[in-house]
């Protein structure tokens, strides 16, 4: 619908890159926005569960288990990496030549596709039993342990720390974990003292297990925490990307189309990058908790989505700081990026000069 756009009339393809097209009211913008962020939590609730549901249906017992888990886990991150091709090429294309409308429809009726051949296949897929909440269960910890944080382990209240009786925990879908001596603070959400008896809550007392859960997902933090800067030179590859592309010659320079230096540098991007990703993905699968598989896989998604933020912080900031729109000077990262550029670049060399 048109009204959910500016005003087109005058803005072709040398406006779009002089940047004098007629910018988006208020309200436009707050509408993309809005409708950007709800497909953004749709994604963010496929996405880990995707390759979380795909692993549980090897079964651990199997003596061909890691090698099945770690095919799988190479087969996914090469779909994602071919639907990305896809995205860049087939769909950028079908929105050049027929418009945001078409691009986004072939995408919707894809979508519809795969969720229809998902749905078939129900009756064939290993399920786990649902064990709760996840964030329940991390929020009762963290509730409990600062309730009982006065409370001391050689209390003479202290009964001991608190697990139910038996070789399975309370958790549905998960065995129990060992006791570990790790942050000794999480473990007073587990002391079982002797009020605890009269009157048992979740929110004060939380077995053994429970507590092990969130020590496992403390201990994971720092893997993905390394891949964020990895997601700002991603991000800012294909942020840059775009701007290159409006103003760029398309054609790679090269009789027969890329040059063997540029296949091999192409080869060797790809293919660390799907090792990493793929490692990462298999790696935080296996590390964590059984009833908190698809949480390891979201901390991935969650550094990319870091990763992005510190990127557009970043972008910010360099926008700010190189532009003066008061002046007519255009940051280094405007629409025209030749043009900025060159500007930007020439006046850091005269300021070096000095």
């Amino acid at each position: 619908m048109k009204v959910f756009m500016p005003n087109q009339d005058n803005c072709d393809r040398i406006s779009q890159l002089l940047g004098s097209c007629e910018p988006a009211k208020s309200w436009q913008m707050l509408y993309l926005y809005t409708v950007l962020y709800i497909t953004g939590f749709g994604a963010a609730g496929i996405r880990p569960c995707v390759s979380s549901f795909g692993a549980d249906q090897f079964d651990e017992r199997s003596k061909d288990y890691k090698t099945h888990l770690d095919r799988f886990f190479n087969f996914f991150y090469l779909s994602v990496t071919v639907g990305a091709i896809v995205a860049f090429t087939l769909v950028v294309y079908i929105q050049m030549e027929h418009g945001w409308g078409s691009a986004f429809g072939a995408l919707a009726i894809a979508m519809g596709i795969s969720n229809m051949l998902f749905f078939i296949g129900t009756p064939l897929y290993r399920h786990r039993l649902p064990g709760g909440s996840p964030l329940t269960r991390v929020a009762q910890v963290l509730v409990a342990a600062f309730r009982k944080r006065h409370a001391a382990f050689s209390s003479s209240e202290l009964i001991g720390l608190y697990e139910v009786p038996g070789k399975h925990s309370a958790i549905k879908g998960s065995g129990k974990i060992a006791h570990t001596d790790d942050f000794r603070c999480l473990d007073k959400a587990a002391l079982e003292l002797k009020e605890d008896v009269i009157n048992p809550s979740p929110w004060k007392l939380c077995t053994v297990t429970q507590v092990e859960e969130v020590k496992t997902l403390v201990r994971l933090v720092p893997i993905p925490a390394c891949t964020i800067m990895l997601n700002v030179i991603l991000t800012e590859f294909l942020t840059l990307s775009v701007q290159q592309a409006y103003t760029m010659n398309t054609h790679m320079g090269h009789p027969r189309g890329a040059s063997q230096l540029q296949r091999v540098g192409i080869g060797l991007a790809v293919s660390i990058l799907s090792v990493i990703w793929a490692g990462l993905l298999e790696f935080l699968y296996e590390e964590a908790p059984d009833a908190m598989k698809s949480i390891g896989s979201a901390y991935a998604a969650l550094a990319g989505g870091l990763g992005c933020f510190a990127a557009s912080i970043l972008n910010s900031i360099i926008k700010s700081v190189t532009g003066n729109p008061k002046k007519g000077q255009p940051n280094w990262l405007a629409q025209n990026i030749n043009t900025d550029t060159s500007t930007g670049l020439s006046r850091s060399m005269a300021m070096t000069m000095r």
